[in-house]
């Protein structure tokens, strides 16, 4: 599921915002960037999210994130359901924070300025995420098969919700098509269900009861790292720390390019 999600919303996407001019965005890992363009815009994020933070400041200076599709980088992933579900609401928590600071003050600037790429990077914040999305497309063209039904008229809702529903299909096999996860991959997008935060799981998932708690980096190869985000500054790390990542090799990598 997580290589679906992955194919979907980095490859998928960021293979469309290439091709439209936009910016694709900073995602985590495999980001390079050169001396000149730290220079002139100093890479000042420190949020939990800062990667997608200091993509938007990018943006503002008039700077878009390139896709390089041919370059592979593999990271670390967490290895329990409780470390991922630590992750995602850490996650969650830093984008809900990036869209109340940021949102629509993008979209106000793309408008004036005619910028797409300020644009883009605003809807982008406030899109909600793919699981609402799915539910709001498939409750809306029930709403409208049922007002066809009563009513004896078919409604123009029923073609757009339709599409909708259409959309969001077209999406996920997509996404699972390029993940090259092959049968299992689609039987699992089968048996999957989705969180409250809008991220899939897995089917065989107990659910957990919401609860506040301080977010903790772990499971990664049965090692532990604890870690805590104090007022100012990264994280600092506790106790039992992992060494260092083994070395990659990148043969291409992304360029950026001031747009007009």
């Amino acid at each position: 599921m997580i290589a679906i999600a992955f194919g979907a919303f980095h490859i998928v996407r960021s293979r469309a915002r290439e091709r439209l001019g936009l910016s694709c965005g900073l995602r985590g890992n495999g980001m390079c960037f050169s001396s000149a363009l730290l220079t002139e815009v100093p890479h000042e994020a420190f949020s939990i999210v800062e990667d997608v933070e200091y993509g938007i400041r990018l943006g503002e200076r008039g700077y878009a994130v390139r896709y390089a599709d041919e370059a592979h980088v593999y990271g670390e992933m967490v290895s329990t359901a409780a470390a991922a579900s630590s992750q995602r609401r850490r996650w969650e928590e830093g984008r809900k924070e990036l869209v109340r600071r940021n949102g629509p003050r993008l979209l106000r600037a793309g408008v004036a300025k005619r910028n797409k790429v300020m644009f883009d990077l605003g809807v982008d914040l406030i899109l909600p995420p793919l699981s609402r999305v799915a539910v709001l497309s498939v409750l809306g063209l029930c709403a409208a098969l049922a007002f066809c039904w009563w009513f004896h008229a078919l409604a123009l809702s029923v073609f757009s919700f339709g599409f909708a529903v259409f959309a969001v299909v077209s999406y996920v096999l997509r996404g699972w098509s390029v993940s090259q996860t092959g049968l299992r991959g689609l039987l699992d997008l089968g048996l999957a269900r989705y969180t409250s935060s809008g991220r899939p799981a897995c089917a065989c998932e107990r659910p957990r009861a919401p609860r506040r708690v301080g977010f903790a980096r772990s499971a990664r190869n049965n090692r532990t790292e604890l870690w805590a985000r104090g007022s100012r500054g990264g994280p600092r790390v506790a106790r039992n720390p992992l060494p260092p990542p083994p070395a990659f090799d990148v043969s291409s990598r992304p360029h950026d390019s001031r747009t007009k």
